[in-house]
C-alpha cells in the first residue's frame, strides 16, 4: 500500500519501533467469532480484511498487497512436532476494497485458498522475480499480518513463559506488523511500527479506525459498506 510517508525508507539506517495494542473483550470477539462462521469466513480472514479495509483508506492505491505470515510446519518426519525453530512462511496476496464488507473479505479468503494451493513457491522467490520483470532493484512487501489464531499453545502471552511485561516485533524491510491473537479469549490486536517513518497521527488514526471497525463487526451487520 502506498501510505502517506513523511521520510523515504531508505534514509532510516536505525528503524524505531513503537507498539501500539488493543484488547477485544471476550464477548465481543466471540460475537465476531459466530458471525464469521455463519458467513463461512475464517476469523483471520476477518480481521485481516478489516486490516486491509483500513490500509486501503489511507493508501493513494485502492489495490494492495498484504503480506500473510503462515505457521508452516509440514509433516516432514514423525517427530516433526518436537523439533523446536521457526516455522513461519510467507503468503502475498492482493486485497481491494469490495462493494460491501462481505465482498471484500470473501474476495480475500478466495485470493488466501489459491496462495495456499501454490504453497511450495516461496514468497522471496516471488519477490525476486517481480524486481527481476520490473527491472527493481528489489522488491518488498513491507505491510505484514501475522494471525496466531487456532495455534496451538497458550496464545500471545499465555502463562506458560511468565507475565509478558513488555514487546515488540523488529523486522528488516517491515514497515508495519499487524500481530491478532487470543490472551485469556479475548483477542489481542497489536500493532509494531516503525515510527518515524509514518506523517504524524497517521498510525495512531489507523489504529483508532481499526479498533472502530472491530466494534462495527461485532455489533452484526456485515452487508452493507465499512463505516467511514
Amino acid at each position: 500500500p502506498q501510505l502517506p510517508l513523511r521520510v523515504d525508507p531508505a534514509l532510516i539506517e536505525r528503524p524505531r519501533f513503537v507498539r501500539r495494542e488493543l484488547r477485544l473483550p471476550a464477548a465481543r470477539w466471540r460475537a465476531i467469532n459466530d458471525l464469521a462462521r455463519r458467513h463461512e469466513l475464517t476469523p483471520a480472514t476477518v480481521l485481516a480484511a478489516a486490516f486491509g479495509e483500513v490500509l486501503g483508506t489511507w493508501s493513494a492505491q485502492k489495490e494492495l498487497t498484504l503480506n500473510l505470515t503462515l505457521f508452516d510446519r509440514r509433516e516432514v518426519h514423525p517427530d516433526i512436532h518436537r523439533v523446536l525453530g521457526d516455522f513461519t512462511s510467507l503468503l502475498l496476496v492482493g486485497y481491494r476494497q469490495g462493494a460491501g464488507w462481505l465482498d471484500g473479505a470473501r474476495k480475500l479468503q478466495e485470493e488466501v485458498w489459491r496462495g495456499l494451493e501454490h504453497g511450495e513457491v516461496s514468497a522471496v522467490w516471488v519477490m525476486r522475480e517481480l524486481a527481476r520483470r520490473n527491472a527493481a532493484i528489489e522488491m518488498t512487501m513491507p505491510v505484514v499480518f501475522t494471525s496466531t489464531l487456532g495455534v496451538t499453545g497458550e496464545g500471545m502471552a499465555g502463562p506458560s513463559f511468565g507475565e509478558q511485561v513488555w514487546g515488540v516485533s523488529q523486522t528488516p524491510q517491515v514497515w508495519l506488523d499487524s500481530q491478532v491473537g487470543e490472551v485469556d479469549g479475548d483477542l489481542m490486536v497489536r500493532w509494531d511500527a516503525v515510527e518515524e517513518l509514518f506523517a504524524p497521527g497517521v498510525l495512531d488514526a489507523m489504529f483508532g479506525a481499526y479498533g472502530g471497525l472491530l466494534e462495527w463487526l461485532a455489533e452484526g451487520d456485515w452487508s452493507g459498506e465499512v463505516p467511514g
